[in-house]
């Protein structure tokens, strides 16, 4: 356990659980406790800073590191749709919180066009020249890009630093296209290409600063080309270990490369890729969320952000990001089991956080608190929905569901938040 002390006030800076402590630095005039931590990044341990009051994060500290942070997919990954709406117009860290520099269409697409299958586009490293603060701007070619979560993600990350007095800089780069299923997008396609490139040229113009570069995290913001892909999970795991050994070959990283899955909200006619992506949670692969928190800020079409919608998704992958590279790990609000009794149906949850508690205020309720049950290809409509148990004690919290009727035949499933979606999309039918 590191406590504060002169001159950061009394309290825990951060219990330090597992990790090997090394070196500890007395902190001075309100600046963070300095320690350099048995957890990897470009070494095998870290520099580290904390202080009282900030949750026990050990936020990363090297002054000459670049931090990268991608996020990779289609037309959400890639801010379709909020070219008119965009929120971050200035930075206030315009030395922490950075995108590319290039000569025309500098933005967090690197002046590729994202439009949909736009799949033959060649990265030139050399058209990206340095740094600049990161900021919305307009994409190029079709699709009114704009804002997109590494804004918000970024933006959040940055002011936790500062905090602490901690100058963290991340660079943001978004990869993708429109419309554009995983075997696409994948290791060997151009798109990927395009990525590995880009990291190159970031370590490159680091370098030519004076710091070390660093891949962070993948956001994963896709899946709906690949919504009747069964085998997604798999899928998801090959991502985890390309990225993970090409860009170690890059920038001589011990730090593994995490994914951060961010779920879509908008089903036509399969969920098959949403599924599997809760089926992939695990050490390196993080489930956080789905986007139907965030219906309010929906484009007009229901599948894709305006500006503010955006940014908010950024900020929340922000604090997973930040309690699983900077904290004691990330953990979501998630079901882990299911039983049924008769008509009562009776869900066991991971509860993080508690109290376990149903929201129909900042989230409308579709129906049914979101829930579905099916026996086989038949639904059983649900009459009520209760939080029998919030977690408070063991952060296991429990649901009940009663049935208006017992099943008699065919495999039995709960769904939650996956109701399918008819043309045209409405926001009452965001499920």
């Amino acid at each position: 356990m590191i406590r504060g002390g002169r001159g950061i006030g009394d309290g825990v800076v951060a219990d330090l659980g597992d990790l090997g402590l090394t070196a500890v630095s007395p902190p001075q005039g309100g600046k963070f406790a300095g320690l350099v931590v048995d957890r990897p990044s470009l070494g095998a341990s870290t520099l580290v800073g904390g202080l009282p009051g900030l949750g026990g994060i050990l936020i990363p500290a090297a002054p000459r590191v670049l931090h990268i942070i991608i996020v990779w997919g289609q037309s959400l990954a890639v801010g379709a749709d909020s070219a008119a709406s965009r929120v971050t117009l200035s930075q206030p860290w315009p030395e922490d919180a950075l995108m590319f520099d290039r000569a025309v269409g500098a933005d967090v697409r690197m002046g590729l066009v994202t439009a949909n299958l736009a799949l033959t586009q060649v990265l030139d490293p050399e058209d990206l020249t340095g740094f600049r603060p990161l900021v919305a701007s307009v994409g190029q070619g079709p699709g009114e890009r704009g804002e997109t979560v590494l804004e918000g993600c970024i933006k959040r990350l940055t002011g936790l630093a500062r905090k602490a007095n901690i100058q963290h800089r991340t660079l943001g780069i978004a990869i993708g296209t429109g419309s554009t299923a995983y075997d696409d997008l994948k290791q060997g396609t151009q798109s990927y290409a395009n990525m590995i490139a880009a990291v190159g040229r970031a370590k490159e113009l680091a370098e030519a600063r004076g710091w070390r570069a660093i891949v962070d995290c993948v956001i994963v913001k896709h899946g709906e080309a690949d919504s009747d892909n069964s085998g997604y999970a798999a899928d998801l795991a090959e991502l985890q270990a390309d990225v993970d050994a090409d860009f170690k070959a890059v920038t001589g990283q011990a730090a593994d490369v995490h994914l951060f899955v961010a779920p879509p909200s908008s089903f036509g006619a399969n969920t098959d890729a949403v599924r599997a992506m809760t089926a992939a949670d695990g050490p390196l692969i993080h489930v956080v969320g789905a986007d139907y928190v965030y219906a309010d800020a929906y484009f007009t079409d229901f599948v894709h952000f305006n500006g503010a919608g955006y940014q908010l998704r950024g900020e929340d992958l922000a604090l997973a990001i930040r309690d699983q590279l900077w904290g004691a790990g990330y953990k979501a609000t998630k079901m882990l089991s299911g039983s049924r009794s008769g008509t009562t149906v009776t869900l066991t949850y991971q509860v993080p956080t508690p109290p376990l508690a149903i929201d129909t205020v900042a989230v409308s309720d579709p129906g049914q608190r979101g829930f579905q049950f099916f026996a086989g290809s038949t639904e059983i409509p649900i009459t009520s929905v209760a939080v029998t148990d919030t977690g408070a004690g063991d952060g296991l919290g429990a649901i009940q569901l009663t049935l208006a009727s017992a099943p008699s035949s065919g495999t039995e499933r709960v769904d939650y938040a996956l109701r399918l979606q008819t043309a045209p999309k409405t926001l009452a039918g965001v499920p």
